[in-house]
């Protein structure tokens, strides 16, 4: 068991190191990061033959692609975020004589802003069917605007936005992002760096608690493989001040979010996310590619301008570039969008020429070639494989450690060479329920007799009248339960109690608590002897559960979820196999007791492969098949089954013995729980003693 034990820790530290050589890469990026200069001069190039040219083409590349998937110091970013609003008609009229381009998209961008009124609160889209993939047609669309501009004739509330460049433009004030800016270094080791600044407009409606970003997954080839992208955050800054942000898996994306909650004031911010992606570059026998939505297709929020620059390695330059905007999967279209290069460099720009509205997206397609690329080696293809497949892996040697453990211990229960042993009060009752497998009414005459030898009453017997006689107050030598029984039959205030058939309900009373106290006593016996198993498959359960939460990007939250769902799924599995005595009840219970099993396991399946899922309901079934198996006679507990029934032997072998050494007394209950009291009739040396000859009266009233 150690070994398998060691085994789990290795493949866990093997994992360990894989991450590790991820972090130290990581930290190498830095080098190579911003050798180019910032300032790109750029212009148009045509298309490469390699590259998606088309509508069908780019959405047939994309369409597998679409996966819907905290103390802050908010004093310092309120600070910076005051919104400057004015409304003047004057003022604004004055403004228009002299627009930028950059002012003149938002003429559309809010008129479209304005089309979308009972859009879903909240900065991110949660469900597909939210995404608008239908816009109205263009004569409904004029109507629209025509109504907002008569709106807007008496004066529009603006704010004043700085933009990357330096330059101060007025907005409207309506909840938006003005302007989006995604600089993309993809490194020779294939992980990508991308900063992204994303200008805010903010009026605590949707964004009331702050912005979140979602990130992709899944990536997904033109061969339809499927992998699971590997992120790092770097961090976040809002108008330059660092705020704590997390990842966090949600289903089908990872999620940017703030670690701890806080109310975001209505204002301009300026919000900077910092993170890296592994094995978002596919390698292909001819070139390798890469692509990228950027503005990922999940704010619920209008993007009047979005802009990416895109630096591959020094001396790389690309063979291909497609852009498209829209809604996936079929609603597409490259007639807004500008790609340009530096001829000889090795960075591209694209932009939108429109605004995008909630949930469309920037979708970007680069084909590089393979030469400045460094190929995955052995290390990098391991720690792919355990992203991919490390839950079920753990998962699988958790379920192999508790079957292969349960299995030797099985063997080593049934050799003969250390019989496992516990210490166990052998109460006549407990004697009898080892050597015949229950309890009955012989059990209960034995506990008399037993109350008899410890001289805490006397019996006596006149035809079907039983009189018990209390001899002593000081029970202190009795558990509880033995307590209960005598003060069920003899009162605190009673000396002598006579039992006839009127009154035998509370001897009945009396012997359903010494049958709970002996089922007790044997269920804990054997779960004493099971208690090292039970430890180590539990153990192995929570060392596998672990190590798949370690390979989330949140580990204490994912843990939290396969803890719940694992103690969920394991209580009514419990249920599951109980029995209950009423059958529409049994019934009800397991029905009742499988849904709940299917919902844990559903919960689980959302942050593990159901392949994982079903080997931990595995584990959690086997902890309690083979604890059920070693609580069996022929398991744990058959050597004190051996001991009973050899010390029942003795008293029948040694009858002579045992009365000639006034041991009778001691032994009498016993005599009789092992059912050998035919070997000791009533003789003048234990007549004193003898009260066998009393029990079938005892029988009789029970």
């Amino acid at each position: 068991m150690k070994k398998l034990f060691f085994a789990v820790c290795f493949i866990a530290a093997t994992a360990q190191s894989a991450r590790a050589a991820v972090t130290q890469m990581r930290d190498e990026i830095s080098f190579q990061q911003y050798q180019a200069d910032q300032n790109m001069k750029v212009r148009s190039v045509p298309q490469d033959t390699r590259i998606p040219a088309s509508y069908e083409e780019f959405r047939n590349f994309i369409r597998e692609r679409a996966k819907t998937v905290e103390k802050t110091p908010m004093s310092v970013v309120m600070s910076a975020s005051t919104m400057n609003t004015q409304n003047d008609a004057e003022f604004i009229a004055s403004q228009k004589q002299s627009k930028s381009t950059f002012e003149k998209i938002y003429e559309s961008a809010m008129e479209r802003l304005n089309l979308l009124e009972k859009e879903q609160p909240g900065d991110l889209i949660n469900t597909p069917a939210l995404i608008p993939q239908e816009i109205k047609q263009q004569e409904e669309e004029k109507k629209e605007w025509q109504a907002q501009e008569k709106k807007q004739e008496s004066g529009i509330e603006v704010v004043s936005v700085t933009l990357p460049t330096g330059q101060d433009i007025l907005v409207p004030a309506k909840e938006h992002i003005p302007y989006l800016t995604s600089k993309i270094d993809i490194m020779p080791n294939g992980i990508v760096r991308i900063v992204e600044t994303v200008n805010l407009v903010a009026n605590g409606k949707k964004l009331k608690y702050g912005l979140s970003k979602a990130l992709p997954k899944y990536s997904i080839s033109r061969d339809g493989v499927k992998n699971a992208t590997i992120p790092y955050l770097n961090g976040v800054k809002i108008n330059g001040t660092e705020i704590p942000y997390q990842l966090k898996d949600a289903g089908d994306r990872y999620l940017i979010t703030p670690k701890d909650k806080f109310q975001l004031p209505p204002g301009i911010y300026t919000y900077e996310f910092d993170y890296m992606l592994d094995r978002k570059l596919w390698y292909y026998d001819d070139r390798n590619e890469f692509y990228w939505d950027v503005t990922g297709s999940f704010w619920n929020l209008v993007v009047s301008q979005a802009i990416a620059t895109v630096r591959l390695p020094v001396n790389v330059n690309p063979l291909g570039q497609s852009m498209f905007i829209g809604y996936l999967p079929d609603r597409l279209t490259d007639r807004y969008s500008t790609i340009t290069k530096h001829r000889g460099s090795n960075a591209l720009g694209f932009t939108s020429t429109i605004p995008l509205f909630a949930g469309e997206g920037m979708h970007i397609l680069i084909s590089i070639p393979k030469s400045g690329f460094i190929e995955p080696d052995f290390n990098k293809k391991f720690e792919w494989f355990v992203e991919d497949y490390g839950d079920i892996v753990f998962s699988l040697f958790g379920l192999l450690a508790i079957v292969i453990a349960y299995i030797i211990s099985w063997r080593f229960i049934n050799s003969d060479a250390n019989p496992v042993k516990a210490n166990l009060q052998k109460t006549p009752a407990m004697l009898r329920m080892l050597v015949k497998g229950t309890y009955d009414k012989t059990s209960f005459c034995s506990f008399l007799l037993d109350l008899f030898r410890r001289n805490v009453i006397d019996m006596k017997a006149d035809g079907e009248t039983l009189t018990l006689i209390k001899k002593t107050d000081n029970l202190s030598r009795l558990n509880s339960y033995e307590k209960k029984a005598l003060r069920q039959m003899i009162g605190r205030k009673e000396l002598s109690v006579v039992f006839n058939r009127n009154n035998a309900l509370k001897l009945k009373r009396a012997s359903k608590l010494i049958e709970k106290d002996t089922v007790k006593r044997l269920k804990l016996l054997s779960l004493k002897l099971n208690s090292g198993y039970i430890f180590f498959s539990c153990a192995m359960l929570l060392l596998s559960e672990a190590a798949i939460a370690w390979l989330n990007v949140n580990t204490p939250a994912t843990m939290g979820v396969l803890l719940s769902a694992t103690l969920t799924a394991a209580f009514y599995i419990w249920i599951l196999r109980s029995r209950f005595k009423r059958r529409w009840v049994n019934i009800a219970a397991k029905i009742f007791a499988l849904i709940m099993i299917i919902l844990s396991a559903l919960m689980l399946s959302l942050h593990i492969h159901a392949v994982s899922t079903l080997f931990i309901l595995g584990m959690i079934w086997s902890i309690f098949t083979y604890t059920g198996l070693f609580a069996r006679r022929n398991g744990l507990i058959k050597n004190n089954i051996k001991e009973a029934i050899a010390f029942g032997q003795h008293l029948a072998e040694n009858a002579q013995a045992i009365i000639l050494g006034h041991e009778f007394k001691q032994q009498q209950a016993n005599i009789y729980a092992l059912g050998v009291a035919g070997q000791y009739p009533k003789t003048e040396e234990i007549a004193k003693d003898y009260r066998l000859d009393l029990m079938p009266t005892v029988k009789n009233l029970l």
